[in-house]
């Protein structure tokens, strides 16, 4: 039976009969919010539907009114489809799409180039972080280090969960989970490298190293390994160190041959990224004490003591990259990301100077220390009209607590109102929190204090 998506898509998925409109969104190579996993917990994977689906179910009841539903709004992880039906979506929804972006990287003279592949003379090869929710490759020269291209997609596995634990959830609680997720990854990963390749009118065969970064749970992923034990006692992951394996055994379709080469993971919750960025900015060489923060869903920290290397992780959560938040969503075209109160007005920007649909990490940030500055919330976290009077119009009561409306429907081509809740609020607390708790940990444990620091490094 056919599935279609509206509002721009013009996709398609034919499924079978009790299909949930979740995966046939998948199906349809459609990806939409599913911070839970599609557990039906975390209701924000909305969908405005017609056509033959199936009665509410007791978990639609419980996240949405009757009014809505008597509106056909339904969740995408629990309806399921009995017939040809219609779709489009309430929350964030993108198609599977691969963006270009520039960078002024630049080969640091320090760096020796091409060490990993001794005998080989490889001409391109392709650097890649695999991000919880983004995935970022860099096609490189690779004699003289200079970045060829860049692009960046959404991690597809996104639509199984926001973090890593319900990632690692989902592969024990599913049989062939984690070969689902290995290719969802790999096959993105696989069609960054020729949309790059392409674009310097290279084919992927052209392309015959590769340097892989991540965390944990995401390389063990990629490589087919079990990572059920990041998430139990004793929290160890299925390796660690440096490994150089088979481009296509992680499913990269690269020149026949070619080696992949996977930065030191640490532990279960400081990976290969974390290294990668010590040895970019120099952590690991002497001089005065230095700390350096990698912000994502899991945060991890390192101190260099000036004799010593201590390193943390601290789940932070995904509220930086849009999750969890109640208009959240990823650093795309629409996205709020550029927020500032000025003389009593909203002052805002947005990716690619699209009408507000949502706002990201970087404008949930912006958001909070504005409101801050403007005396809207409370040194605890509580919102309240308490700060300018032009300003508290904007804030409003509802059942779940009082929420700042950032963007009024009609406001800037808005198609609904876009606020920040108090609940948002505390994400965000939640998250620094825990990286401030576990970078005064290291810093506690070296016996460094905060005046010591010569340097902090911020990367994410």
């Amino acid at each position: 039976m056919k599935v279609v998506f509206l509002g721009g898509f013009g996709k398609a998925a034919d499924v079978p009969e009790g299909t949930t409109l979740l995966e046939a969104a998948s199906a349809a190579r459609i990806e939409t919010a599913a911070d839970c996993g599609g557990r039906g917990t975390c209701g924000k994977c909305r969908v405005r539907v017609s056509g033959l689906v199936s009665a509410p179910s007791e978990t639609e009841r419980k996240h949405l009114t009757t009014s809505e539903l008597e509106k056909n709004i339904r969740l995408a992880c629990e309806a399921r489809a009995v017939g040809e039906c219609s779709v489009s979506f309430e929350n964030e929804a993108v198609s599977s799409e691969i963006l270009p972006f520039v960078s002024d990287y630049k080969q640091d003279p320090s760096v020796e180039t091409n060490p990993l592949f001794p005998g080989k003379e490889p001409r391109y090869g392709v650097a890649i972080d695999i991000g919880t929710t983004s995935l970022n490759i860099r096609l490189v020269e690779v004699m003289s280090g200079k970045a060829a291209a860049s692009a960046v997609a959404a991690n597809p596995q996104r639509i199984r969960g926001a973090d890593v634990a319900t990632r690692i959830n989902y592969t024990i609680e599913n049989g062939g989970g984690l070969t689902e997720l290995k290719v969802l990854v790999s096959e993105r990963l696989s069609e960054m490298i020729e949309y790059l390749a392409k674009g310097r009118g290279l084919v992927t065969e052209d392309v015959n190293c590769a340097v892989v970064a991540g965390n944990p749970t995401m390389i063990s992923i990629v490589m087919g390994l079990d990572p059920k034990g990041i998430a139990q006692a004793p929290y160890a992951p299925p390796f660690t160190g440096p490994v150089v394996v088979e481009a296509s055994e992680m499913g990269l379709r690269l020149a026949p041959g070619s080696k992949a080469a996977v930065l030191p993971i640490i532990s279960a919750y400081v990976g290969a990224d974390t290294v990668g960025a010590a040895l970019r900015v120099g952590l690991h060489k002497p001089g005065k004490p230095r700390l350096l923060i990698d912000l994502g869903t899991n945060a991890e920290i390192m101190l260099n003591t000036g004799k010593r290397l201590f390193c943390c992780s601290a789940a932070a959560g995904p509220a930086f990259e849009g999750a969890h938040i109640k208009h959240g969503m990823t650093a795309r075209p629409g996205a709020i990301d550029r927020v500032d109160i000025d003389s009593g007005e909203v002052v805002l920007s947005t990716i690619g100077g699209a009408p507000p649909a949502g706002i990201c990490g970087a404008g949930l940030l912006d958001t909070i220390a504005a409101l801050l500055d403007a005396g809207m919330i409370n040194s605890s976290g509580r919102l309240a009209a308490q700060g300018r009077d032009s300003l508290s119009g904007r804030i409003r009561e509802t059942e779940d607590g009082p929420e700042f409306i950032l963007v009024a429907k009609g406001e800037r081509g808005a198609a609904s109102d876009i606020v920040v809740t108090q609940k948002d609020v505390r994400e965000v607390q939640l998250a620094k929190g825990a990286i401030s708790a576990g970078a005064r940990f290291l810093l506690e444990k070296g016996g460094v204090s905060p005046e010591d620091l010569g340097e902090v490094y911020l990367a994410g």
